[in-house]
């Protein structure tokens, strides 16, 4: 079984790690923007389509 993650997902977690990066440095104003930003990298970088194995026909 194979476990695939949504959009959302990776903006989740981004945004929790911004967060609790933000709480242990006392700078959540700046860390909570630099934590979406990698999740929506993550986002788009992940979920990009593969791709496909379909020959050109020229």
């Amino acid at each position: 079984m194979t476990k695939t993650f949504h959009k959302s997902s990776y903006l989740g977690i981004g945004i929790i790690l911004g967060t609790l990066i933000g709480v242990v440095t006392d700078n959540i104003g700046l860390w909570l923007p630099i934590g979406l930003a990698i999740g929506a990298g993550l986002a788009e970088t992940m979920t990009k389509n593969k791709p496909s194995n379909k020959q050109d026909t020229d």
